[in-house]
């Protein structure tokens, strides 16, 4: 099935060469000439993705974007901003939009950067309490991505062999088990050593560091915040997206 593109842009022009450059590209697209309408086809339809300029008359694309958010049928939609005004960068990004395109813009960069966002990303997370692993799944499906969980080696590499994730989220101390051995043993096996992983304890430790943990992309120890946890999956993966389409972050 194609992903659902939402161009909300008042000049028709653009909207048209936006939908018909979509279009070629397998996108369903649906515009609105307006905020308002943005906003009522929004929640009608649930786009996958929604493409928002800003200089809009009546109701413009920061307040539209500020209406998307406070919407729980539309907030955790992904919004990219397209404008000529580099100025509504900072505050459209902190308002919760995806990223923020100039224009005018190449239209690779804009459909690489919709693929980013619409193609469902996968993560394991590797946890062993049930109340943290909970939380985190939440939110990452809140995000989009497709979680799967494993509580120890065993289920680890069993999920492994389902299918290879984006990226391993885990906590590097398990029960019974030396996690450390675990990712030493995951990243000499030629088939899963290029799968990124995020690495997290629950308590501080003087000597373990990503040094100490071949391979890793990140460790984090201390207080275990699951949303901090969350962010820092999401901050890799939007980098790594990033990179694989040739776009630098935006």
């Amino acid at each position: 099935m194609s992903k659902r593109v939402l161009v909300v842009e008042d000049e028709e022009i653009i909207a048209s060469m936006v939908q018909d450059n979509l279009e070629a590209r397998g996108y369903e697209v649906l515009v609105a000439n307006s905020g308002i309408e943005g906003l009522r086809k929004a929640e009608i339809y649930e786009p996958d993705l929604i493409a928002l300029d800003i200089m809009m008359p009546g109701l413009d694309g920061i307040d539209v974007l500020r209406r998307l958010k406070a919407n729980k049928e539309t907030r955790d939609i992904p919004v990219i901003i397209l404008s000529i005004a580099e100025g509504y960068q900072k505050e459209g990004l902190k308002l919760g939009a995806a990223a923020f395109i100039k224009k005018p813009f190449d239209f690779n960069t804009l459909t690489d950067k919709i693929k980013s966002f619409t193609e469902n990303k996968s993560v394991l997370v590797v946890e062993d309490n049930k109340e943290t692993l909970k939380l985190i799944e939440i939110r990452m499906r809140m995000l989009g991505y497709e979680v799967r969980s494993a509580s120890d080696e065993a289920e680890l590499f069993s999920r492994l062999e389902e299918g290879k994730p984006d990226i391993i989220l885990m906590d590097v101390v398990l029960p019974g088990q030396d996690g450390l051995a675990i990712i030493r043993k995951l990243k000499a096996m030629k088939e899963y050593s290029e799968i990124p992983v995020i690495v997290f304890s629950g308590y501080v430790s003087d000597e373990l560091s990503e040094k100490e943990i071949a391979g890793v992309e990140k460790y984090i120890d201390g207080d275990i915040n699951p949303q901090a946890l969350v962010e820092e999956v999401r901050t890799y993966i939007d980098k790594i997206s990033s990179e694989t389409s040739g776009i630098s972050a935006l």
